[in-house]
């Protein structure tokens, strides 16, 4: 009878007060209750529905299977304030065991538990409080409650230590299995002992169902430090993780995982199944990341409302690793609320994969109209949204081009001035599509069909798109292109303008003279002939 109530005022301590509630109707309870005590503050905030997602140092509790998920050297802290004074500190670290020289190989763990209560106030007596109680001993049997024995202010001291070393293999591509040992050291009141436990976990992953996780552990099966059996239980759980389901796939910034897990109490017997679900959602800010997460642990003695748990994260890059701090809220009914705080860090994993930049629609109905020293461009709306269009010239249907605008073009127009008569100058339109989030990057079209011109004097014609190579314009074939001819004839707007093809470096204009204006958006001066 004493050590079953000392053992139940710690559980309840610890903050797993649905759990002995249940173990004393079933009229049994467990040894070792912080072996009940999920990690970490990412998958309590879920509800503790983790077995089937598993992919960070908190796999060692939830399903040492998963570790092989952990693809740099993982670290994580939580602490805890529970109820009755307890203090909760958990340290875990994991990597590929060829990032710490270990010639295995798998994924290996090391974890350190520890939880410590003081002055705690005793309800019942043993019997060396019957020796040393004022008065000359106490009336009443060793093991019985009283309240003047309460009254009197007794009290005991808790603390439990347990050293875990995890390990998971990769037996297949899509199936990996893991093992925690566990030694255990725990002192209650006037007692203390050493033991000896084991998880060992599945994890499948299979490329058949992309997104979904399966797990199934087999947790704490072995032998108590004290009286009592450890609180072994079967654990298999499901995950589902889909990438960017409100962003475009072509630029993923965020990701929701979805979590169930069915928990099936072995020993004490005739304890009810639990069921955990959870949610976690996740958005990518650049390189910093936040996260939301809710989830429901029933069934719950203290009502509904105490199954119910929630917390968030934040993610963010510090010297060459990714830092995240997370919060878990868990209410506990009238009794109160446990809160949980961890920090962790992931050093040389794989870096999230570059977002690759939409793809416009080809600009359609590109047509040119030549005029003197300049042309005008049209070109058909896109039928998808886009953020504008880049207009290109060249003097050669091959290239080399050279934008004209510097922001896209908002218009499906647009006057190209300071153009030589005679000569042949070919362009294309490229649409620019909207960037998918803030800071997110834009992509071009292909090329549309290049169209080419050939400015004159007091004349405007239209001009067909143009094939890769577009043949010189009647009129300009008889009259020959002499070198100076240009610049003799339109002495001021030669510097602004590239030299002809073949043309003698002596009739290069003088750089003296002002250049016309640019297009709106335009860089000062149109590019040289090659």
């Amino acid at each position: 009878m004493k050590r079953f109530l000392l053992s139940a005022v710690v559980v309840l301590a610890l903050g797993f007060v649905g759990q002995p509630l249940m173990s004393y109707d079933a009229g049994g309870s467990t040894a070792a209750p912080y072996l009940q005590i999920p990690m970490g503050a990412r998958a309590t905030g879920m509800g503790e529905a983790f077995s089937g997602i598993a992919d960070d140092t908190e796999a060692m509790y939830y399903n040492p299977g998963g570790l092989t998920q952990v693809d740099g050297t993982a670290a994580s802290f939580m602490h805890m304030q529970g109820f009755g004074g307890i203090n909760y500190e958990h340290l875990a670290v994991a990597a590929p065991a060829e990032n710490l020289g270990i010639d295995v190989w798998g994924t290996v763990g090391i974890s350190y538990t520890n939880v410590n209560m003081d002055n705690v106030q005793r309800s019942v007596s043993n019997v060396a409080d019957t020796v040393d109680y004022p008065g000359g001993g106490w009336p009443g049997n060793p093991g019985d409650f009283s309240q003047a024995y309460w009254d009197h202010n007794f009290q005991f001291g808790y603390s439990a230590s347990v050293f875990g070393l995890s390990y998971a293999w990769q037996a297949t591509k899509s199936f990996s299995l893991g093992a925690t040992a566990k030694y255990m050291h725990e002192e209650l009141d006037d007692k203390n002992g050493n033991g000896f436990a084991v998880d060992a976990g599945m994890f499948i992953n299979s490329p058949l169902m992309p997104g979904i996780g399966a797990g199934l552990v087999l947790q704490n099966v072995g032998t108590s430090p004290l009286d009592g059996p450890l609180p072994m239980q079967l654990r298999t759980g499901l995950g589902y993780k889909i990438d960017h389901p409100f962003s475009p796939s072509y630029y993923s910034v965020d990701e929701l995982n979805l979590g169930l897990d069915i928990v099936l109490p072995i020993s004490p017997a005739g304890q009810p199944v639990d069921a955990n679900v959870g949610m976690e959602y996740k958005r990518w800010f650049g390189n910093n990341a936040g996260a939301l997460r809710v989830g429901y642990r029933y069934p719950d003695d203290l009502g509904s409302t105490a199954g119910l748990t929630a917390g968030g994260g934040y993610s963010f890059d510090f010297i060459g690793a990714v830092v995240s701090l997370d919060y878990a809220f868990v209410p506990y009914g009238d009794l109160g609320v446990s809160q949980r705080i961890a920090v962790s860090g992931i050093f040389g994993g794989k870096p999230r994969p570059t977002p690759t930049a939409p793809k416009a629609a080809q600009a359609q109905g590109v047509q040119a109209v030549a005029g003197d020293r300049s042309a005008q461009i049209y070109w058909r709306p896109n039928t998808d949204e886009v953020q504008g269009y880049n207009l290109y010239m060249a003097y050669k249907p091959a290239g080399p081009w050279y934008k004209l605008n510097k922001l896209p073009l908002k218009t499906t127009s647009q006057h190209v001035g300071s153009l030589y008569n005679g000569v042949t100058t070919y362009f294309y339109v490229a649409a620019v599509s909207k960037p998918a989030g803030p800071g997110g990057p834009s992509g071009e079209s292909v090329k549309s069909v290049i169209v080419g011109i050939v400015p004159r004097p007091g004349g405007s014609m239209q001009v067909a798109p143009a094939a890769p190579a577009l043949p010189p314009m009647p009129s300009a074939a008889p009259a020959p292109r002499p070198a100076a001819a240009a610049p003799a004839a339109k002495p001021a707007a030669a510097p602004a303008l590239p030299p002809l093809p073949g043309a003698a470096p002596a009739a290069k204009p003088a750089a003296a003279s002002p250049a016309l204006p640019p297009l709106p958006g335009a860089p000062p001066a149109l590019p040289p002939l090659p």
